[in-house]
């Protein structure tokens, strides 16, 4: 089951009406923000930025320092190399708790050039879950945030974190089907098992490999540890 989800203490709209501007669109002839001009984003909606959440065992952080994380996270989209290297930096040393708002900017992106887009958060949000413990790095991977369900799927494959097995076995039933490739991927990295899993086949095709991943995870959870006296 997922972590009860709250939204955070201290967010408010008003307080962060230019940091949204700045993050999200870019005026005619002018600087979009810290370190030079940002590229014109997906705006965001600015009655959700109350909605970011954090996973039940993340308390939110104290204002000054969620003040800091955003405007990190709208330093991702300055044009600026150096800029966009001290962000993640600063987004990296804050650590977990950074989590929540780049997978709630996520779905935002950037244009690297003519027709190369992607997600600022994919340069910070791997370093971070990378170093994260098993239990908060399965939470990442019940995040309610796709960009941040992806991310902790591929490190946990990358990593071969064994205990993130159920976690990534439920991802293959995820909405998302960018979720779906990447928990396959890190059960294929993990286990050396495929049992045909394709996660664009139809859902009731999906659902019978599904249950073989769950059998298989069950039989292994129930079989004698190797090396255990009879």
């Amino acid at each position: 089951m997922p972590y009860p989800l709250r939204p955070s203490a201290h967010l408010r709209l008003p307080a962060l009406a230019c940091l949204l501007a700045a993050a999200c669109t870019t005026s005619p002839g002018g600087s979009g923000g810290p370190g030079g001009p940002m590229d014109s984003v997906s705006p965001v909606d600015g009655a959700a930025v109350t909605d970011i959440r954090f996973p039940a065992h993340l308390e939110p952080p104290p204002r000054a320092t969620e003040e800091r994380i955003l405007e990190a996270v709208a330093a991702l989209w300055s044009q600026d190399l150096k800029t966009c290297t001290e962000a993640g930096r600063t987004l990296y040393e804050y650590g977990e708790v950074a989590v929540p708002y780049l997978g709630f900017f996520g779905p935002a992106q950037k244009e690297l050039r003519p027709g190369r887009k992607y997600h600022p958060s994919a340069l910070v949000l791997p370093r971070i879950l990378k170093d994260l413990p098993d239990t908060s790095l399965a939470a990442a991977v019940r995040s309610r945030y796709p960009t941040v369900r992806v991310a902790a799927a591929r490190v946990a494959g990358e990593s071969r974190r064994e205990a993130l097995v159920p976690e990534l076995i439920e991802g293959l039933d995820d909405s998302d089907q960018a979720v779906r490739r990447a928990c396959a991927g890190a059960l294929r990295r993990i286990s050396l098992e495929f049992f045909g899993y394709r996660p664009l086949d139809p859902k009731a095709q999906r659902d019978q490999i599904v249950a073989r991943w769950r059998a298989w995870a069950h039989g292994r959870a129930t079989s004698p540890e190797d090396g255990q006296d009879g």
